[in-house]
């Protein structure tokens, strides 16, 4: 459960969302013995690059040569090309590259097998938490502000025992349609303000899950919204239901916020902007099977994926530590995800084509 906390709307941490210097990038190299060195001509350019060519049901695509990772920590070359054709060698087509070593219109591949040339390497200060993740498959860690994304398994996998409306009683469908017919003035505010994909989701009120009715949920997000009257909340026996429900969604993977009345009727702008922070953590809409989460938010029982397979790994370590340093981002074009020697993580940084 989370209790509304507007700090972070003072704060600029929550803006830098960054890795930590040395982290390791894959880049696409160019192909050998093919560039023409000629000055009228623009360097070649691996198939695929700066554009999202995947549609539904379609397998990533990568540029010819892409083999399996044979490096081992720290390595700063490791993918094999292939079969050894054409004189092709290892790090001939791929290259982990520290991301403060990278420059603008070198070519990294996100997590999607797809390639997008980047923009700009972004270098701010930060003092703050990073977050330290290890999987079992690396002694090495992965460091990320609070707030830079990292792609797991998704962690709302069904929400009752068969799956669908199995778990919800019967009578709470009616139940649930009186309590919409009936909300409360702070409920219907807050309903009103995020009608219309305003946070990026879709979000359902009164809501039946399991044996509890959420007052708004996300399925895409895996977000419940509970709104805290003071009446109806403020006795012992009230806060120990709503500790037990909140536990309970909680132990299906979902996050749940909780607002009191009095903070709808004060700052609902600042509640809004609150709950579209955390709709970030959102599914991928063409691999429901995946979702974004904060680094901040990443537990030791999640699979984060990662190598150019994008295979499920186990978090094994999470680690916090307060710094004070320079961090870097990538800027590219479009949103996207780029594979590190650990996992993959979003872009933070992008700037929209005119």
């Amino acid at each position: 459960m989370k209790k509304a906390n507007f700090n972070f709307l003072r704060s600029k941490k929550i803006h830098s969302c960054c890795v930590r210097a040395g982290v390791l990038v894959l880049c696409v190299l160019p192909p050998p013995n093919t560039q023409d060195t000629s000055p009228d001509l623009p360097p070649p350019t691996p198939p695929h690059a700066g554009e999202n060519t995947l549609h539904d049901n379609e397998k990533p695509s990568l540029p010819p040569h892409a083999g399996e990772f044979k490096g081992g920590d720290g390595a700063a070359e490791g993918f094999v090309g292939g079969e050894e054709e054409a004189g092709f060698k290892e790090g001939d087509w791929f290259a982990w590259k520290p991301i403060e070593s990278l420059h603008p219109d070198e070519l990294i591949v996100a997590y999607d097998g797809n390639v997008f040339p980047i923009q700009k390497v972004v270098r701010r200060h930060y003092r703050g938490i990073m977050i330290g993740i290890q999987t079992e498959e690396s002694e090495s860690v992965l460091w990320l502000t609070e707030y830079h994304r990292v792609l797991v398994r998704r962690r709302v996998q069904q929400l009752s025992p068969n799956g669908g409306w199995s778990g919800v009683p019967v009578e709470h469908f009616a139940y649930a349609r009186e309590l919409r017919n009936s909300m409360t003035p702070p409920e219907r505010l807050l309903w009103q303000a995020l009608l219309g994909h305003k946070c990026g989701v879709k979000f359902r009120r009164q809501h039946p899950i399991g044996p509890f009715i959420a007052d708004v949920y996300s399925h895409d997000a895996g977000l419940v919204i509970e709104v805290d009257g003071d009446i109806a909340h403020g006795s012992q026996d009230s806060r120990r239901y709503d500790m037990k429900r909140d536990k309970w969604m909680e132990s299906m993977g979902l996050k749940v916020l909780r607002y009191t009345a009095r903070d709808i009727f004060q700052n609902l702008h600042g509640i809004i902007i609150d709950i579209s922070k955390h709709c970030r953590e959102s599914i991928l809409p063409k691999d429901p099977e995946k979702q974004w989460l904060f680094a901040r938010s990443v537990k030791t029982s999640d699979l984060a994926y990662g190598g150019i397979d994008q295979h499920p790994i186990r978090i094994c370590r999470v680690i916090l530590e307060k710094t004070d340093e320079e961090v870097f981002d990538i800027a590219t074009k479009e949103p996207c995800a780029f594979l590190t020697n650990i996992c993959a993580v979003h872009v933070c940084q992008y700037t929209r084509c005119n």
